[in-house]
């Protein structure tokens, strides 16, 4: 089997991000239990994992843990209350605009609120930056991604997840729920990236690039 060169085309439309690109800094707005406040939290996304940091009250730098998956997000972080150690879970389901809500969860108090997250002053999303130069490229690029594909007439579809840093590009593509390893670079506007597969037990490289 020789190897295929795919020519593959970034779908634009709505559906392209199906949800706001995570990685970034966010400003949570909290309402627990009648108490509100306002922090900054910094996340970044590779694989499906979700890590970063978010400020406390005290300004120290509390990892963050969590996950993606498809819309649905979860992370948390610890801290204490008057010397009194506690864990605060959130959970969202994203949709297509640049902020997202949800809830959050004190533990082991077992006390409930919710939460809004809009990007940080000064901070574009993903969706604003489309088309911008320099960091704007790489905020464009890294997200969740529809991919539709046309090869020698056969059409199909399949699910990306690309993070860019310092112009090179990872992640991965989702093929007959398999997730195989991207590689690849950002060159100003200039997207190539690639992964191996195999065709009947023939191994093949699928390689996209987007002028």
């Amino acid at each position: 089997m020789k190897r295929l060169l795919a020519i593959l085309a970034f779908l634009f439309a709505s559906s392209a991000f199906a949800a706001p690109n995570l990685t970034g800094q966010w400003t949570i707005h909290n309402n627990i239990a009648g108490n509100e406040n306002d922090q900054v939290c910094e996340l970044a996304v590779t694989d499906n994992k979700i890590t970063g940091s978010c400020k406390s009250q005290e300004d120290k730098d509390l990892p963050v843990t969590g996950t993606v998956d498809g819309n649905q997000v979860t992370w948390q972080y610890q801290s204490d209350y008057n010397g009194s150690p506690l864990t605060l879970i959130y959970k969202a389901t994203l949709n297509d605009s640049n902020k997202f809500a949800g809830t959050v969860e004190v533990q082991p108090f077992g006390i409930t609120g919710d939460f809004t997250a809009t990007p940080a002053p000064g901070v574009q999303s993903a969706q604003s930056a489309t088309g911008a130069s320099g960091s704007g490229q790489v905020s464009a690029v890294t997200g969740q991604w529809s991919i539709h594909s046309n090869i020698a007439g056969n059409e199909n579809d399949q699910v990306c997840k690309l993070v860019v840093t310092e112009s090179k590009i990872t992640g991965s593509c989702n093929s007959q729920g398999k997730d195989l390893q991207v590689t690849g670079t950002l060159d100003g506007k200039k997207v190539t990236w690639q992964y191996k597969s195999d065709y009947n037990g023939s191994p093949l490289t699928s390689s996209t690039r987007q002028p």
